[in-house]
């Protein structure tokens, strides 16, 4: 999806998620023609842990966008694996919400 048409829709998925999920929150806290920055809090409804993350959005090419989603964990001692499978969880979020894949 090209840059300019998919980080409005990538915002829009995110706030929406994050009225209808309490612990969650984002806001873009960079907005440019050369790429945009979200920061935010995901919690998703399977667990428990709320982490912070860092969704940079870039254009790639002609209708294409690069988008790179980079978690912190918000306690020690949290697993790289239980940090991946959240950022995975996020990006089946994101691939729904934007209509990237088509909905069930």
């Amino acid at each position: 999806m090209d840059f300019t048409s998919f980080h409005p829709k990538l915002n829009s998925a995110l706030q929406e998620y994050a009225q209808r999920h309490k612990g969650n929150s984002f806001r873009v806290v960079r907005l440019g023609s050369d790429g945009v920055m979200i920061r935010g809090y995901f919690k998703s409804d399977n667990h428990q842990e709320r982490f912070s993350t860092e969704i940079t959005i870039k254009p790639a090419g002609q209708k294409k966008t690069r988008l790179e989603i980079k978690p912190i964990a918000s306690q020690p001692g949290v697993s790289s694996e239980t940090m991946e499978a959240r950022v995975g969880e996020l990006f089946q979020l994101i691939e729904k919400d934007t209509g990237l894949l088509p909905a069930e």
